[in-house]
């Protein structure tokens, strides 16, 4: 048990260094063993005290704090032993080493080029050639075409002047079948009305003596035929 007071009273205890709630005066219990006790005011440390505490014994401690007392402990308190400080001796200063004493010339490394990578090419995407249009021919007639007689321009030859048949009377109007070829030559004649004989060969005779121009599709000269009328009186 410790058994702490003090003169004057109300100081503050710390008990290893843990601050105790109760001030002085106290009694309180203690475990076995070592501990320091450290009276305290106005945060300044007064008095301390270490000690061994042993079981079912009382530790009884009271301090005074008065001018007296502390010019009394401060007489009996052994001032600790100060070892004189032995003078030191002086640093001996190293030879200064010349600069270039002891070190190779340092030959400088030459930068390594760093390596440029060389650009790859953009493949270009090879886009097929369509295959040629091969342009499809138009395919021609293999024989005359019949047009209208509005289509074909005739450029030259009178028509037949007949009169009285050799055996009948001619017709007023008679008509004929005229194909040309492409240059627009008459081709072929065929009498449509119908006739005699002999009238029928000298009116195809005359009709063969016509030129027509050309008769074109498409700018392409191909070979007609159309029906003509002409009149007879």
């Amino acid at each position: 048990t410790l058994i702490l007071s003090s003169t004057p009273e109300g100081l503050e205890a710390i008990l290893d260094g843990t601050l105790l709630d109760k001030k002085t005066p106290l009694r309180m219990p203690i475990a076995p063993g070592p501990h320091t006790i450290v009276l305290r005011a106005n945060g300044v440390d007064l008095w301390r005290q270490s000690l061994v505490a042993k079981p079912s014994t009382d530790m009884v401690y009271n301090p005074s704090m008065t001018e007296a007392k502390q010019r009394e402990r401060a007489r009996t308190t052994p001032r600790p032993h100060v070892e004189p400080v032995k003078p030191v001796d002086p640093i001996e200063k190293p030879a200064e080493v010349p600069p270039d004493a002891g070190v190779a010339a340092i030959t400088p490394i030459a930068p390594v080029p760093t390596p440029v990578p060389t650009p790859v090419p953009t493949p270009v995407p090879v886009v097929p050639k369509p295959p040629p249009i091969t342009p499809v021919p138009v395919p021609r007639p293999t024989g005359p075409v019949t047009v209208p007689p509005n289509k074909v321009t005739k450029l030259s030859g009178e028509s037949p002047k007949l009169g009285v048949s050799r055996t009948a009377e001619l017709p007023s109007t008679v008509s004929a079948k005229v194909c040309i070829d492409e240059t627009g030559r008459v081709a072929k004649v065929e009498m449509l009305t119908k006739l005699e004989r002999y009238t029928a060969a000298d009116m195809a005779d005359v009709i063969r003596t016509w030129r027509y121009a050309p008769y074109k599709d498409n700018g392409v000269a191909l070979a007609a035929c159309f029906v003509v009328a002409f009149r007879t009186k």
